[in-house]
């Protein structure tokens, strides 16, 4: 009874700390981590870190870019981790493992095979404990509600379209700045259709994605996104070719590319995501 009582207390404890937890786990990684690197020789240390730090915002916006993506589909929770946890762990793997005589690209390819390890490790832990509710966690949204604002119901209740009615009208209030002028037409579609291509990008795969948008945003080739997402280089070819074409075909299908429609290319669409 005594055990059964320690594990049952032990196991309440966890959902109701879970961030709690995953926040010690990764400072005690980071400080395994630190501890190595302290151990270098200075001059590798030295060197490391001027090597890093001219790439940290390029790696930041990866980190930025597929944690947005994660958090869309479900995989992460909106608030952990954060740009810079990931970042973090990214850069203190590459010190620790940090040869001397590499280029930029070599540095910069390691920095996001770590980065996207650090991202995995995030996801499966989450995954672990996608059923549970943790007992802090605020109550759930009301689903009238949630139902309402998919379909945008909301807005009709209380606005009703006709000639005058302008985009203002239906911003919240806090969006809207009175002396901006009026967005035009074709800003308008630019948004929606970044907004579209978010939407498609995200129901990828994880290495599809990954793949075509090292390809399409980092200019990479087949060998340095095998060697990034540690998988063989023909791997690599075939999940950006997939991933285009699950891509071109759904932006062709809304009209927003197309050589028939005179439309920009997927490598534009993907571009202006950044």
């Amino acid at each position: 009874m005594e055990r059964l009582f320690r594990e049952t207390r032990r196991h309440f404890d966890r959902l109701s700390g879970q961030h709690q937890y995953k926040r010690k786990a990764r400072r005690e990684l980071l400080k395994q981590l630190k501890a190595k690197i302290d151990a270098l020789p200075q001059a590798v240390i030295a060197e490391g870190n001027a090597g890093i730090e001219p790439l940290l915002e390029r790696l930041k916006a990866v980190a930025r870019r597929e944690l947005a993506y994660l958090r869309a589909v479900g995989d992460l929770p909106m608030d952990y981790p954060t740009v810079q946890d990931v970042v973090d762990e990214a850069v203190a793997a590459a010190r620790v493992s940090w040869v001397s005589g590499r280029d930029e690209d070599a540095v910069y390819r390691q920095l996001l095979k770590n980065l996207f390890k650090a991202i995995d490790r995030e996801v499966a832990a989450s995954r672990v404990y996608q059923e549970s509710v943790p007992l802090d966690a605020p109550a759930p949204a009301d689903a009238m509600q949630q139902a309402e604002s998919m379909v945008e119901e909301e807005i009709y209740e209380y606005y009703q379209p006709d000639e005058e009615l302008s985009l203002a009208d239906v911003l919240p209030a806090e969006g809207f700045d009175p002396e901006a002028s009026e967005p035009s037409q074709a800003e308008i579609d630019a948004a929606s259709e970044q907004a579209f291509a978010f939407e498609v990008l995200k129901d990828l795969p994880i290495g599809w994605r990954r793949s075509l948008l090292l390809a399409e945003l980092d200019a990479m080739n087949a060998a340095a996104i095998a060697e990034i997402l540690d998988i063989t280089e023909e791997r690599a070819q075939q999940w950006v070719m997939q991933a285009n074409a699950f891509v071109y075909a759904r932006l062709t299908d809304a009209g927003i590319v197309g050589m028939e429609t005179g439309r920009v290319s997927v490598s534009a669409v993907l571009r202006a995501l950044r």
